[in-house]
């Protein structure tokens, strides 16, 4: 992964090659410098709407092995104005029902889904993983 350093002088390095004038990439560049900082911002943590911390993590309620289940350490991604957090059939949130589900991710500091809209949206993800003929890793 780039540094933030890094990203900017990539940036600087594609505008001052191209062949549009400064003003055309002005727009552009602004916006892309603005993703840059947000990305490596560390002040854009989610604040929990319940408790006003900034919540570093989620917590989300698996199962595990044995049967048991317990809360374990999620990261979350932003994606414009919602929360994402990637999670897998161990869920214990996965077949419940709306209300429920809200029990399963809860803030680190105040034990509270961390949220006031109660909207959640869960979506089916399959990960395919093909191998090529000219992969030198297949015999």
């Amino acid at each position: 992964m780039l540094s933030k350093e890094e990203c900017y002088i990539a940036l600087n390095d594609m505008y001052d090659s191209t062949l549009l004038s400064k003003d055309d990439c002005k727009g552009n560049r602004e916006i892309l410098a603005q993703l840059i900082e947000e990305h490596f911002n560390k002040n854009t943590l989610v604040k929990c709407e319940k408790c006003g911390k900034e919540m570093p993590y989620v917590l989300v309620n698996k199962f595990n092995y044995s049967g048991s289940d317990s809360f374990l350490k999620y990261s979350y991604n932003r994606i414009g104005g919602c929360v994402s957090i990637v999670a897998d059939r161990n869920w214990t949130g996965y077949e419940l029902s709306e209300e429920e589900i809200l029990e399963t991710i809860v803030c680190p500091h105040c034990g509270k889904y961390p949220f006031q809209s109660k909207e959640i949206h869960v979506y089916d993800e399959v990960e395919i993983v093909m191998f090529p003929k000219e992969n030198k890793n297949v015999d």
